[in-house]
């Protein structure tokens, strides 16, 4: 996280300090106090003696950063996240903004060259869902999306969702549902799902290129993967498939038999249309576990797999193993209008199972999942528009 790029914005002297003395307090929890200063960073940290009574000041000091830091900031999009409109100039990918709500919400749109040459003919669109803590502006460093547009000829999408409150630090995140993240706005009047339903109204609308509608795909990582599967479920025949990393659906039970147990309600006011969906996890993966479970309990990769594929109407299943044993691939078919449902599990991988993800995280793959999940994707169009 640290090593992604930031948007640049002038921010106040106030609101730096408090963005860099939480993180001092949180890094030097139990230090030595030794004068003098010591610059280190472009931070000056002062060494204080190690002592019972220093956690319960930083504690005592994040609260109180917390509160200024969030005065004028609820459900508003954090400093590295803010609304930047040549944050992506250099791919280009303009930034558009609608009011939605009280609220005004955003997002970047990657027209590449190739979907521009492609004159009468209509593009797919791909909509790329940040996770959790992340930013529509730096997403596309790692995810693999941009580099997949510019060679197929599609538009890319990255949207902001926006900041979790109620927590003592505010973080991006999405209304997946039940158990995750931002959770905590069903209170809030945040509508993530009629936010970008309406984005894409609007890009298809206003964009340079024809969209085709039929051709309208989710990706995601984590809180974003979780956002895509609810999104899909939520507005049946507007999404033609979904392709997502590291995340499982966290709805609410109205959607879920058995208070979270395993299987979707496929009624017919439900699911009108079955729904293709991959998730690509590493089985590694601590932040949301391939087994379930953690502290949000989420079901695993395993559990999610046979949800969709109830919903879905599939008979069939098989795991299919890689040759160079990275990774297998676990297939669902059989389905309901010959759809599938897929899961690939990568061996030995953590939370980022993306192979551009090595770059600047400390974990990542050799396996080109991104590649895999467009090949997934492209074989779909919506069958109600």
């Amino acid at each position: 996280w640290e090593a992604a790029p930031r948007d640049h914005e002038p921010v106040s002297k106030l609101r730096y300090l408090v963005i860099h003395v939480k993180r001092f307090t949180l890094i030097r929890t139990s230090t030595i106090l030794h004068c003098p200063y010591k610059k280190a960073n472009n931070l000056i940290f002062i060494k204080m003696k190690q002592s019972v009574y220093f956690p319960l000041l930083s504690l005592a000091i994040l609260f109180f950063l917390s509160i200024v830091d969030n005065s004028n900031a609820q459900l508003n999009i954090m400093p590295q996240c803010q609304n930047n409109r040549n944050a992506l100039w250099y791919l280009p990918a303009p930034q558009t903004c609608i009011a939605h709500g009280t609220k005004e919400r955003c997002w970047y749109t990657y027209t590449p060259k190739s979907a521009r040459k492609k004159n009468d003919e209509s593009v797919p669109l791909v909509i790329d869902l940040h996770g959790y803590k992340g930013c529509a502006s730096w997403s596309n460093i790692y995810t693999g999306w941009k580099d997949l547009s510019q060679e197929h000829g599609f538009v890319t999408v990255w949207p902001q969702g926006t900041v979790e409150s109620g927590t003592l630090f505010s973080h991006t995140c999405w209304d997946a549902g039940e158990g995750c993240c931002c959770h905590r706005f069903r209170h809030m009047e945040v509508d993530d799902v009629g936010f970008l339903t309406n984005m894409i109204s609007d890009i298809v609308s206003s964009s340079p290129v024809t969209i085709d509608t039929s051709r309208i795909y989710l990706a995601g990582h984590s809180n974003g993967c979780m956002m895509a599967q609810r999104m899909a479920a939520e507005t049946q025949g507007l999404i033609a498939a979904i392709a997502c990393h590291a995340g499982v659906l966290v709805m609410d039970d109205e959607y879920i038999v058995n208070n979270n147990s395993s299987a979707l309600l496929a009624s017919s006011d439900k699911f009108q249309q079955p729904i293709p969906v991959m998730t690509i996890f590493g089985d590694s993966d601590d932040a949301v576990p391939y087994q379930g479970g953690g502290p949000d309990n989420f079901r695993g990769a395993l559990e999610n797999l046979e949800l969709w594929s109830d919903a879905n109407g599939c008979q069939v299943a098989e795991v299919l193993e890689d040759k160079d044993g990275l990774y297998a691939r676990h297939v669902h078919y059989a389905c309901d209008s010959d759809v599938t449902v897929e899961m690939i599990q990568v061996y030995g991988v953590g939370h980022f199972p993306y192979k551009d993800a090595k770059k600047f995280f400390q974990e990542g793959t050799s396996v080109d999942t991104t590649s895999m999940a467009w090949e997934f994707l492209s074989q779909y169009t919506s069958q109600l528009l």
